[in-house]
């Protein structure tokens, strides 16, 4: 007959099968959020580059976001003690077991508001571009993908310009040896701008010649005084001044050409040039246009970008795709489906080119940042009504 040491002995092994139980629950809770996580992924990587398959047909663009990921998980812990009732040795076993089911959740929104439309229509930002200069974005890729226009002035003073070169995707053109001549730079700047003249609002005379009432005027000298008192204010003279910096780009010619054999467009020289940049629609389309005139004439009817750093120590004229989209069969980074074909990035893009080490094309890179465009749109406040999607893992 079982002991009470019999039982002392079961408990201990009760308690050692929680803890093993313990153990591979979380484990297993571990990976329920590591697949949520790369579920989440995978829908925002194949959605940019359907968009971007899209825009090579020329179809409309649309947008969807995974907005939230709930979900239950189920956990069956199953623990089983074993005691012999024969009298003499009693072994003691015990086994135990856990189980996780999820059912997630997942809120998907249509991207169809007024705000995010006007937002994507909108030209990329001055400053987010600067931003991605400063973040260490190579510049030819931030050019080609986010500047529409170079326009060329005569003089600063100039309010027309001369000639405009255009971002397309041709590889004869001159935007093609811009990029390899010319690069991006961020800096940042400053300016001042005068809000009043503070003699005026303590002049009785204007003051009764405007028809302004004492109090009235009280309130705006107090609110100019407390405006003074922020930073970014200040009073020069009698005049009022907001002061406030930004970063702004600019393009400053290369001390050496980034491609071989590639020299500045001569109509360039002594001209102002003012950069005009891309709104995150408009990046898309151009992406379409360029996967498209490369899939029809061939590489060689689209520019590449640089494969080397600044300055080029490379003698031969290594260049890149800005994206290569393959259709059919074949191993993918990023993959989707479109008409009932199939398109992917090549998995060997990751591959490093062997004369310069460096990756053979930035179609990854290019997903990325589109992604972050178009999530810079999003709003949780103003998102449409959401559909809810259950599936069973």
């Amino acid at each position: 007959m079982p002991t009470l040491k019999s039982f002392f002995r079961l408990a201990t092994c009760a308690l050692g099968a929680a803890l093993l139980g313990g153990c591979a629950m979380s484990q297993q809770l571990s990976q329920v959020a590591v697949d949520h996580n790369r579920m989440v992924a995978k829908s925002a990587n194949e959605l940019a580059l359907l968009n971007i398959v899209r825009a090579s047909r020329r179809y409309p663009l649309h947008f969807t976001a995974v907005t939230e990921v709930n979900g239950n998980a189920r956990i069956a812990l199953d623990a089983r003690l074993g005691v012999a009732l024969d009298p003499g040795f009693n072994p003691e076993t015990a086994a135990t077991g856990a189980a996780i089911s999820t059912s997630p959740n997942f809120s998907a929104s249509v991207l169809a508001t007024d705000k995010f439309q006007r937002g994507i229509q909108a030209p990329i930002p001055t400053e987010l571009v600067a931003y991605y200069l400063d973040e260490g974005w190579r510049d030819e890729l931030i050019m080609a993908l986010m500047i529409e226009r170079v326009e060329a002035y005569r003089s600063p003073q100039d309010t027309e310009p001369e000639f405009t070169i255009v971002n397309a995707s041709d590889g004869r053109g001159d935007f093609a040896k811009l990029i390899c001549t010319y690069g991006l730079r961020s800096m940042p700047t400053s300016s001042s701008v005068p809000l009043a003249r503070f003699n005026d609002l303590i002049d009785g005379a204007r003051m009764a010649d405007s028809g302004t009432s004492s109090a009235d005027r009280r309130k705006e000298i107090t609110s100019l005084l407390d405006l003074l008192a922020k930073d970014g204010v200040r009073l020069t003279g009698d005049t009022l001044v907001i002061e406030g910096s930004t970063n702004a780009v600019r393009l400053v010619k290369r001390q050496n050409t980034k491609c071989a054999g590639v020299e500045a467009p001569a109509r360039l020289a002594d001209r102002t040039l003012r950069v005009r940049f891309r709104s995150t629609l408009g990046l898309i389309y151009f992406l379409g246009e360029y996967a498209r005139a490369s899939e029809e004439y061939g590489a060689e009817a689209v520019y590449q970008l640089p494969a080397c750093n600044d300055p080029c120590d490379l003698e031969t004229a290594l260049t890149r795709p800005i994206i290569s989209l393959r259709k059919g069969r074949g191993e993918s980074l990023v993959e989707t489906s479109f008409r009932g074909t199939r398109y992917f990035i090549g998995a060997d893009e990751d591959a490093p080119d062997p004369a310069s080490g460096k990756a053979k094309a930035r179609g990854l890179q290019v997903i990325a940042l589109v992604q972050q465009l178009v999530n810079l749109q999003k709003s949780s406040d103003t998102l449409p009504t959401s559909l809810n999607l259950t599936g069973i893992n």
